[in-house]
């Protein structure tokens, strides 16, 4: 969780849509076993609202979005091929 905290500290002025990304998708894989998914869509929410992206009182419905989007999201969460790594 150190690593998390420190991520979203050196992010500070990066797009908030990137950093929302990182930050969520850091903890998405990180190994705790139960909630990951739950508290990465609560942290796409709450960095967009901290970096003031979000007017104040929007709350963007992340869940409704991924149910609706379903093969999107599962292959966006699909590791990439070791050979695009290099």
């Amino acid at each position: 969780m150190k690593d998390l905290s420190n991520t979203a500290i050196r992010m500070e002025g990066v797009n908030p849509i990137v950093r929302a990304t990182v930050i969520a998708l850091d903890l998405f894989y990180s190994p705790i076993e139960d909630g990951n998914g739950r508290i990465h869509r609560f942290l796409i929410h709450d960095f967009l609202s901290r970096d003031n992206f979000l007017p104040t009182g929007m709350i963007i419905p992340v869940s409704a979005h991924m149910v609706n989007n379903l093969k999107q999201y599962d292959d966006a969460l699909k590791p990439i091929p070791n050979q695009l790594c290099r």
